[in-house]
């Protein structure tokens, strides 16, 4: 089904819409993340951008304003299988200055972009989307989540560990991160209240088929994996305080961790916390003798405590003379 003319998204007419093929379902929400394909244009029909050449959808968090307003205000009108043309005017597209060349489309001009004059998109330009609204990653309803089984709750928590692995690897940290929060969330989850006494899961009546023990040491193991996992995002964009807390927390659950301790041991070191650091690094060390990694970050550390102690020896005579 198609519409035959644009219909205003905003009352000042900024951002224009007419639906080329319906989709189907409910248009997503606040903070939900959302995978579209874009084409846009110029009013001569220049094509400066386009995610379906690259042959990878273009992935954002809904309301958290890292795309341009224009496609924020689009996308939450739009249901799954949905395409549609817009129109923008540059309050809702790229402004007064544009947008530069190699800049992703639909996110905002960088600091350090601002004194090139290399433009895809000229200043103060009207700008017009071909957008298809993919697919919508939505949070497991808690209700969801005590219908499944333990089986079905593993799995789905593997499989978003596994999906934040790989935006690991791609440098992509920040992505990493929700996979692995959204799969805490579902092992927090694992068990809950029922009859106000002992907590159970659903389909955990079967005594000879699953064993209390044996799960929970299963949920325990992979908390442990995802957490230290967590602790190195934020250790990878030098968020050192996160970073402490994380393996701090994967530490409460397995205390000889050595992935959590040389992280926490790192971050601490940023943090100025010295003596911490090597308490860290030193148990770490002692788990693995052979890592050649806390072996080196150890040296390190040892450079800093000299330094350090050859400042409070200065600043300590500088009080007396």
């Amino acid at each position: 089904m198609r519409s035959e003319c644009y219909h205003n998204l905003t009352l000042d007419g900024g951002v224009k819409k007419r639906v080329l093929t319906e989709g189907s379902g409910t248009p997503p929400q606040a903070n939900q993340r959302v995978w579209i394909h874009y084409v846009g244009k110029l009013e001569n029909g220049e094509i400066f951008d386009s995610s379906r050449e690259r042959g990878q959808p273009l992935s954002f968090r809904l309301g958290k304003r890292s795309v341009i307003l224009g496609l924020e205000i689009l996308v939450a009108t739009m249901k799954v299988g949905e395409v549609c043309a817009a129109s923008l005017t540059p309050e809702y597209a790229f402004g007064s200055e544009g947008r530069r060349k190699r800049q992703m489309t639909l996110q905002k001009n960088s600091k350090k972009d601002r004194n090139k004059k290399h433009y895809c998109v000229p200043p103060n330009a009207n700008v017009f989307f071909e957008v298809e609204l993919m697919e919508l990653a939505a949070l497991t309803p808690e209700k969801a989540l005590q219908s499944l089984s333990p089986e079905e709750k593993l799995r789905k928590a593997a499989e978003l560990k596994d999906r934040g692995n790989s935006y690991y690897k791609e440098l992509k940290f920040i992505l990493s991160r929700e996979c692995y929060e959204e799969a805490i969330r579902i092992l927090e989850y694992f068990w809950h209240p029922k009859n106000d006494s002992k907590h159970q899961t659903n389909g955990y009546d079967d005594a000879d088929k699953w064993n209390e023990k044996n799960i929970q040491d299963e949920v325990n193991s992979m908390k442990v994996a995802i957490l230290s996992n967590i602790a190195l995002t934020y250790f990878k964009q030098d968020r050192f305080q996160q970073a402490e807390q994380y393996a701090t927390a994967t530490l409460k659950l397995d205390s000889n961790n050595v992935k959590a301790l040389f992280c926490r041991g790192r971050a601490r070191m940023q943090l100025a916390e010295l003596q911490s650091a090597k308490e860290d690094l030193l148990q770490a060390a002692k788990l693995q003798p052979q890592n050649k990694d806390i072996r080196r970050e150890l040296d390190e550390l040892q450079k800093k405590l000299v330094k350090y102690g050859k400042q409070e020896k200065a600043t300590y005579r500088a009080m007396f003379e």
